[in-house]
């Protein structure tokens, strides 16, 4: 997730018609509670980037650091909750999914910063050769092709300069098939959030149960045992769809939510019993919480917090920032440079790398994704 692959143009929130129109959707429905969901541009949600993002460069960069893992699950969230609503927002316009047109916007939005990043990384390795056993061929094919987290998973090795792509590739792989499965839970649209709710839940069981049973470690590894968090803000933006935007969350649930949050990002470990047994999903579900209240809640003090312009400013090329704060680092502590020379060093070089890809690399390809067709309001 993660970081803002969609673009930001789209990190966004329902915009609805300013009154109850008499609307006609694309299933043929008329009435108030017909008002097309339409997802517009929305400062907190880049926040909400932009903290998932420092808590992930933290996590990489600072020692004993231990939250860093709750940055990319809080991208699983809010990558869930976007992309979701996009193509729920298409279907009620055009009554169909572009599969074609979706993945094309995908490919455009992340492949041309990650092949930046694979040429960093090929850099660094002439200089310095990673701590991966796997030969630098294997390694940026893994990358490539979405597939690291099952290198990880079943080699041991890891992926030495791109051990942070399995998160990478298991959101590309949740979009392989999320598109076509949605379409088709949309045929019984009024039992959509139930299923994605249930689904969710036994993903978390299932991943309780197995590390009950045999005490697996790296079961972030298997794409399928992260889906509950993709599913969370997928449950989100349902139920956003659902109500027309008319999702009201209490400042006391979200304060709840928010204090489970932090209490564990900064308490637990990665494969700590509490979070592989429940943990991760709670801290979905309270994520997935956040995202709607912010959403749906402009005016709010946490979504005004979220909106302060350095946090937006990080968010909108979080993406960047999560590809090449990793090999960097990686490079700075095999050298023997100070802590404080690594931290700066690491940050400035990120900073600039990001900056430069965004603008001359990625921003150029995001111009050529795919417009997506909108249909004028009644």
């Amino acid at each position: 997730m993660l970081p803002n692959t969609d673009g930001p143009q789209v990190s966004a929130v329902l915009a609805l018609p300013p009154r109850d129109e008499d609307v006609t959707t694309a299933a043929g429905q008329k009435g108030p509670e017909a008002a097309r969901f339409s997802l517009g541009y929305c400062r907190p949600l880049d926040g909400v980037r932009a903290l998932a993002v420092l808590a992930v460069v933290a996590y990489h960069s600072i020692p004993h650091a231990s939250a860093g893992f709750f940055g990319v699950d809080l991208f699983f969230v809010l990558s869930g909750f976007l992309i979701t609503g996009l193509l729920l927002q298409e279907h009620d316009e055009t009554g169909r999914l572009d599969f074609r047109a979706f993945y094309v916007r995908r490919a455009l939005r992340l492949l041309p910063a990650l092949v930046v990043a694979c040429i960093l990384v090929i850099g660094l390795t002439l200089v310095r050769p990673g701590p991966s056993a796997l030969p630098l061929a294997t390694v940026l094919g893994a990358v490539l092709l979405y597939v690291g987290n099952w290198v990880n998973a079943f080699n041991g090795t890891g992926l030495g300069y791109f051990g942070h792509s399995w998160s990478l590739a298991i959101e590309e792989q949740f979009y392989v098939i999320w598109p076509f499965v949605l379409l088709r839970l949309l045929s019984r649209a009024d039992r959509l959030l139930r299923r994605i709710l249930i689904v969710a839940i036994s993903i978390g069981v299932l991943r309780a149960a197995i590390w009950l049973t045999w005490h697996q470690s790296g079961l972030r590894d298997w794409s399928i045992l992260a889906g509950d968090e993709l599913l969370a803000g997928a449950a989100a933006a349902t139920l956003l769809w659902r109500r027309r935007g008319r999702v009201t969350v209490s400042v006391r649930v979200v304060s709840c939510a928010v204090g489970v949050m932090t209490a564990l990002g900064l308490m637990l470990r990665t494969e700590s019993k509490p979070l592989l047994i429940g943990g991760y999903t709670a801290f979905a579900a309270c994520a997935a919480t956040c995202i709607l209240y912010v959403a749906t809640s402009s005016e709010a003090l946490l979504a005004r917090m979220l909106s302060w312009s350095p946090l937006v400013a990080i968010g909108r090329v979080s993406y960047g920032v999560y590809l090449f704060h990793f090999p960097i680092f990686v490079y700075l502590q095999s050298t023997r440079l100070s802590l404080p020379a690594q931290l700066l060093t690491g940050y400035l070089s990120t900073t600039a790398l990001t900056v430069l890809s965004y603008r001359l690399v990625e921003q150029p390809f995001l111009r050529r994704k795919p417009k997506r067709v909108t249909v004028a309001r009644a």
